[in-house]
């Protein structure tokens, strides 16, 4: 027993304080205390190297519980442990965190980073077949528009020659102009042919 309402139960493997028996981490806790008091009566002393190892090993006890909240929280975002990053400010926060929500709220309050993913992004696979419709394309109607209005005067030029209201050396002009894309409309070819019998 040592001072302070302090024992030790060896066979038992438990703590008493103040008369209430404890048993997590019993063992190494008891042999801190009893290595630090033993350190204090005789400073020069040699410490073996048992306690020394205990030791570390209690010191290693808050790093594991960092590795617990960082397993919950991998479970949580549903991302890998090596992503999550633990803001070291706000350590005393997130080692109080035990529920998903307590996660959750760390990481909007910026306690909680989560790395983006490295490489390449993955090519994503289109949801819809593409079809007639929805494909959205600026057609080029230039050599439509020339077909129609090529027909449309050549026509005109047949019916004049059929009537004989045109020579046969206008007829073969005409027919070169039309090709050439000389006239824009089927008025503008009237206006040439008004111009070529004055």
């Amino acid at each position: 027993m040592v001072a302070g309402g302090f024992g030790y139960d060896n066979a038992k493997s438990k703590v008493q304080i103040n008369g209430r028996w404890i048993h997590s981490f019993a063992r190494l806790f008891a042999n801190e205390v009893e290595l630090r008091s033993s350190e204090a009566q005789n400073p020069s002393a040699d410490v073996p190297a048992d306690a020394e190892s205990e030791r570390s090993e209690l010191q290693e006890v808050p790093i594991m519980k960092l590795e617990n909240k960082k397993q919950l929280a991998s479970r949580v975002f549903n991302v890998g442990k090596s992503r999550i990053v633990f803001n070291t400010s706000r350590l005393s926060e997130i080692k109080e965190a035990i529920t998903k929500q307590d996660m959750k709220d760390l990481k909007e309050a910026g306690a909680i980073i989560i790395k983006e993913k490295k490489g390449r992004k993955k090519i994503e696979k289109r949801k819809t077949r593409r079809r007639a419709g929805s494909i959205k394309k600026k057609v080029n109607k230039r050599k439509q528009n020339y077909v129609k209005l090529t027909r449309k005067l050549r026509k005109h030029l047949k019916n004049l020659k059929q009537k004989n209201n045109i020579s046969s050396k206008d007829y073969k002009e005409l027919r070169k102009e039309i090709r050439t894309s000389a006239f824009r409309s089927l008025n503008q070819m009237k206006e040439r042919m008004k111009e070529t019998k004055k």
